[in-house]
């Protein structure tokens, strides 16, 4: 529901939606990027004058926090995985 309100431009309905993802997963990294990234819209939110004119100023904007948010994602997944591939070896199991 979250991404369908935001994709809407629904950005307060989408930070709500995806604040109840959160009180039900709060471990969810997806559902936690997309409350910061409604969020950060729904503060964002130009009156619909002037909402064509910054438009692609705002895209740009947002796809450069996404992909910062993306790169720190990665390295904690990355560091998740090298972690768990060290606890394996510290074991001597071999897993096949």
């Amino acid at each position: 529901i979250g991404i369908i309100e935001h994709r809407a431009g629904n950005f307060d309905r989408a930070a709500q939606a995806f604040k109840n993802a959160l009180s039900i997963d709060s471990s969810s990294i997806r559902a936690k990027v997309n409350y910061e990234l409604s969020c950060t819209n729904a503060s964002k939110k130009a009156p619909l004058g002037s909402q064509h004119n910054t438009q692609v100023d705002d895209t740009k904007t947002l796809s450069q926090k996404a992909d910062s948010v993306f790169s720190i994602i990665r390295e904690s997944e990355q560091k998740r995985w090298k972690n768990s591939q060290q606890t394996f070896k510290d074991t001597g199991v071999i897993d096949y």
